[in-house]
């Protein structure tokens, strides 16, 4: 079995860009606790960094990936701060 180290980013010290984070709309990011917070595209390039409560979650990874049209990385971040940061972007 082939593991993943999936990084944990502190959210209260990222500077997130409301027009990145309204990428995901709200009611996906408060159901499935994600927060989108970089978006890199390039011809044939379109990949989303995500923050997550679960990043493990690959049935949540794969929705987003689905319905946002963007391969996902996920970045795992605490549950609190996630909820700080939708509260304080969609609002």
């Amino acid at each position: 079995m082939f593991s993943h180290k999936i990084p944990f980013l502190q959210l209260e010290n990222f500077e997130c860009d409301k027009e990145i984070v309204n990428i995901i709309p709200e009611e996906m990011a408060r159901n499935y606790k994600v927060v989108a917070l970089e978006k890199i595209t390039g011809v044939n390039i379109n990949v989303l960094t995500v923050g997550m409560t679960n990043p493990r979650d690959m049935t949540t990874r794969g929705i987003l990936e689905r319905r946002l049209n963007h391969k996902v990385i996920p970045f795992e971040v605490d549950n609190q701060e996630l909820i700080n940061v939708i509260n304080n972007n969609y609002n």
